[in-house]
């Protein structure tokens, strides 16, 4: 299911992104993490304007992502919002970066402040919700990016006791 929806979240964004701005948008190469350290592999990555690419070992590396992308799995879930998360952070130029949960139609979108380069983050749970990637122009809902993808229902999340 993830790999179906990690798919269909890629399109429209790909697809949204390209109808608005003029950059690039790529689900084949890696992102180069801060202080040129190393590289990591979103599920997608979006640069306005001019990319700039450095081969590191063989791989395409983009040094200048604006939005970064990644479809949790249950097996990737604690790695993307952690270690990837810290590593895209550290990352100047990344403005935006959204994780789309594989197992329930939830966005969550986190951002950096212009004024003062700290880091927000916003939770997208209704299908309706808009999805505002500023630094790209693109606009979209979760319905979207669900869209013809079957997801788990009536199941809660587990709460943590008292």
């Amino acid at each position: 299911m993830a790999s179906l929806l990690r798919c269909q979240a890629l399109n429209r964004i790909i697809w949204r992104s390209r109808e608005t701005y003029s950059g690039s948008c790529s689900s084949s190469c890696a992102a180069g993490t801060a202080a040129g350290e190393g590289y990591v592999f979103p599920d997608l990555t979006v640069a306005c304007g001019k990319s700039e690419y450095v081969t590191k070992r063989g791989l395409l590396c983009l040094l200048n992502p604006s939005v970064i992308v990644e479809v949790l799995s249950p097996s990737t879930a604690m790695r993307d919002e952690t270690a990837k998360l810290l590593a895209y952070t550290g990352i100047r130029s990344v403005r935006e970066y959204l994780v789309v949960w594989s197992e329930r139609s939830i966005v969550k979108l986190y951002f950096r402040r212009s004024a003062d380069e700290t880091w927000g983050v916003r939770l997208f749970d209704a299908l309706t919700d808009v999805v505002e990637l500023d630094s790209c122009q693109c606009r979209l809902t979760p319905g979207e990016i669900y869209a013809g993808v079957s997801l788990m229902v009536g199941e809660s999340f587990p709460l943590l006791p008292d």
